[in-house]
């Protein structure tokens, strides 16, 4: 007969698998570790307390300040892998600012990783309600203490829901963990580079997609790209040709622009595209020694728009899901320029820098449509500031012409209409 004991073995064994993933994924940088644990978190509070905690982020994405309630209870948590005392207070300050001790009088931050020993905290709770460091803030060890007194059949109930949710929850953080570590990885080394040019300056730019919901082999997402960035619309995305690719296996193919001197005399350059199962990566780097360098994001401009476009066209009738990154880097002076560009913005008036550098943002990409690829333009322009103390004449920050732009939108979806028609045929 199983006994109590072996229940709970079973239980701290499996939190210390969890643990251990969890771990892995603060190391590779993971933000959202809570989002991939909150429902495991909510189901075993729920087995051990009795509680009726639901996931308050389901009926509204980001509820700000807490994670998991129970309102018959009174209770909430906030469900994190941030461990310091700056996280507690940022929590109980929206606590207060949106009034949710009102609904939850007991407000409690569960720690996926390793609570501190101590807490020092600065909000004022104004006597609104009570937050006991001590007693508030917890994680698994102070669960399990709690878990190994319950009796036989709880422990079974636990132990089966783990047996059957861990898996599940641990895939999802490995597959963060991968696409994080792949976000690390570059393929282009700028220093080297700067090293075998003899150049001092550097601009670097990395695109990067990524399928969700729907999966697409090497073999097929090159197929499908073939058959979307048919004759000059390579153009678009021109390192994808032929003369460009240096190696393939049935899990990655790799294409490059090796360094080369081009027609300037103090100025090299080098590009680089990978395709793998559910991804792809386009890199594009320029070399000088002049430390003004001018772009007007042309390419990066291309790279985002041709692959969401032929992305929408993959899933078909089937909600489109693709993660965005970008990163755009300098160790000059990166201004934009309005010349030639495919951006337009109003308030142009001098040459906005990059700054800082790199500029850095992702997001999870739905459709195609023109609010949604402005956003996404934004965020690029966004990144680049007017020096110096802003004039009269001078705004901080470019603002983005939706009228033009969205001329501009149309006008380049117009080139690929006639190729996407059969696609999935």
């Amino acid at each position: 007969m199983i006994t109590s004991g072996q229940f709970f073995d079973s239980i701290n064994e499996k939190i210390a698998i969890l643990r251990n993933e969890i771990n892995q994924a603060g190391k590779v940088g993971i933000l959202n570790i809570h989002k991939q644990c909150e429902n495991l978190v909510k189901k075993l509070l729920n087995l051990s307390y009795d509680y009726a905690l639901v996931n308050l982020n389901e009926p509204v994405t980001n509820y700000p300040g807490i994670d998991i309630g129970d309102e018959s209870n009174g209770i909430a948590y906030q469900v994190t892998s941030e461990k310091i005392s700056l996280k507690v207070d940022d929590t109980l300050e929206k606590v207060i600012r949106f009034k949710h001790y009102v609904k939850f009088p007991s407000i409690k931050v569960f720690m996926l990783s390793a609570k501190q020993g101590s807490y020092t905290l600065n909000t004022n709770l104004k006597s609104l309600f009570i937050f006991d460091p001590s007693n508030d803030i917890v994680d698994f060890d102070d669960w399990l203490k709690y878990v190994q007194h319950l009796p036989a059949d709880k422990l079974q109930a636990i132990k089966s829901y783990l047996d059957m949710e861990l898996p599940y929850t641990i895939q999802k953080l490995k597959s963060e963990e991968a696409a994080a570590e792949q976000k690390l990885n570059t393929l282009i080394d700028a220093e080297a580079s700067l090293q075998n040019s003899g150049m001092t300056y550097f601009q670097h730019s990395v695109i990067r997609v990524r399928f969700l919901s729907k999966s697409f082999s090497t073999p097929t997402l090159y197929q499908k790209m073939n058959k979307f960035y048919e004759g000059v619309k390579k153009n678009n995305l021109y390192l994808f040709n032929n003369i460009y690719l240096r190696s393939q296996t049935a899990q990655q193919m790799d294409y490059y622009e090796k360094l080369n001197h081009g027609q300037v005399v103090n100025y090299f350059g080098e590009g680089a595209l990978r395709i793998q199962a559910n991804s792809i990566i386009f890199e594009k780097a320029s070399y000088t020694t002049e430390q003004t360098i001018l772009t007007n994001l042309t390419t990066e401009f291309l790279a985002i728009f041709t692959l969401l476009i032929m992305a929408k066209e993959l899933y078909g009738a089937q909600t489109m899901q693709v993660e965005l990154d970008v990163d755009i880097a300098s160790n000059g002076k990166l201004c934009f320029m309005m010349q030639n560009s495919y951006l337009h913005v109003n308030n142009y008036f001098s040459s906005p820098v990059l700054n800082p550098s790199p500029l850095s943002f992702s997001k999870v990409v739905h459709n195609v449509e023109n609010p949604t690829l402005n956003d996404i333009y934004t965020e690029l322009i966004h990144g680049f500031v007017t020096e110096g103390q802003p004039g009269y004449f001078f705004q901080p920050f470019l603002e983005l012409n939706d009228t033009e732009q969205n001329r501009t939108n149309a006008g380049l979806k117009g080139v690929f209409s006639p190729a996407l028609k059969d696609l999935d045929e």
